[in-house]
């Protein structure tokens, strides 16, 4: 029976246990870049709170000049738990389609999701389209955790990574955000509501085969409502919405630039 009422963070999910079936895994990666292309919000959010701020800083960074000689003005993005990688692939490919000077790291302890997300992004190097060929050689993977990321940090950024943690852990990752990027952070997840669960039942059928139909449920019941999220987060983080039935939650670093239109 599924309940709503309260999160239910002990549910399994058949993607993150070690014995899952390697082809339907696979196909489950596949899956996300639609899913998160439609559901998860991501142009809302890279266009309204992330492309402001990135300007502003390139435009101070180059104006400043490199902050210490190991230091370039690049912009570094980080993206923790990363699965297959293709969140991280879509805004670095927006921030350098509007000329800002960025590479993206994605983080993951799970090797298998690793493993994909660096062959889906080496297969770039393939494509006629010279910026997504280009856009290759920006992206690098890691398997590990925000804690295992060394070198400087401006964005943080995560997508269906909250509900898989505990509040202790979600505090623990939102705290490390705070401290870690010097630019700003962005979490994303889905709201725990029984409308996200009605239209996810009408997405599911799209994705034989894969885990989206069983592990999209059982997402949407650990998940957090924006409320929950929002107290849980406390008064440094504000909360935002990229799309219909979504929770994030946004902070932007006291030494961030802004200026006029900056919209936080």
């Amino acid at each position: 029976m599924i309940r709503l009422r309260e999160r239910q963070p002990d549910l399994e999910e058949m993607m993150d246990r070690d014995d899952c079936d390697a082809a339907a895994l696979e196909r489950t990666y596949r899956a996300f870049v639609h899913i998160n292309r439609w559901l998860s919000g991501w142009g809302w959010l890279y266009s309204r709170h992330m492309r402001p701020i990135l300007l502003r800083e390139a435009a101070r960074r180059a104006a400043d000049g490199p902050t210490s000689p190991a230091r370039d003005n690049t912009i570094r993005i980080v993206d923790v738990g990363c699965g297959g990688g293709d969140v991280l692939r879509y805004v670095v490919g927006r921030a350098r389609r509007d000329g800002l000077a960025v590479t993206g790291l994605g983080v993951d302890p799970d090797g298998r999701a690793i493993r994909y997300a660096r062959a889906a992004s080496g297969s770039l190097s393939m494509d006629s389209d010279p910026a997504r060929s280009d856009l290759e050689l920006a992206l690098s993977f890691q398997e590990g955790r925000l804690e295992d990321v060394t070198g400087p940090v401006d964005v943080i950024l995560s997508n269906h990574l909250l509900h898989h943690l505990s509040d202790d852990a979600v505090r623990d990752l939102l705290a490390a955000s705070v401290e870690r990027a010097a630019a700003l952070s962005i979490h994303n997840d889905i709201a725990r509501s029984w409308p996200a669960l009605v239209l996810f039942q009408a997405v599911r059928p799209l994705f034989p085969r894969t885990f989206v139909g069983v592990d999209g449920t059982r997402s949407i019941q650990r998940s957090f409502t924006a409320q929950e999220l929002a107290v849980l987060a406390g008064p440094t983080w504000r909360p935002v919405a990229g799309a219909p039935f979504r929770a994030a939650l946004l902070h932007v670093a006291p030494g961030a630039a802004r200026g006029p239109g900056t919209l936080f």
